[in-house]
């Protein structure tokens, strides 16, 4: 899996659908960053294989995934204000097929598939 290369297709992504200057969208985008690489070094504590550290770092990019949406639709982050940002990006990548534009290998999205996603 190639980690550098999800990023850079994320952060494409972001610029195409988002403003990237509002404060709120790039705030939540440094937060991605910041999570996808604390998951990457706890699974490096843990000892697990590359792939698996690989696999930790692309699942903290993806964590808040329907964030940018959700601020975009509803102005907010508060879920109790909003929709249920969890519930949303699991629609967008996994309903709209938006998972589709990332070179996620199709072992992992398999596995995604038999996961009960509830927030």
């Amino acid at each position: 899996m190639n980690i550098v290369k999800i990023k850079e297709e994320l952060l494409n992504y972001l610029k195409r659908n988002f403003n990237m200057e509002d404060p709120n969208i790039l705030r939540k985008y440094e937060h991605t960053q910041w999570v996808a690489t604390y998951c990457y070094d706890i699974a490096k504590e843990l000892n697990l294989n590359e792939e698996q550290k690989n696999l930790a770092y692309v699942l903290g990019l993806f964590h808040d995934y329907g964030r940018f949406t959700q601020w975009v639709r509803y102005g907010t982050y508060n879920d109790k204000l909003s929709y249920p940002h969890a519930e949303l990006g699991v629609e967008l990548l996994f309903g709209n097929n938006e998972i589709e534009n990332f070179s996620v290998p199709k072992k992992i999205l398999q596995l995604t598939k038999n996961c009960n996603f509830t927030t």
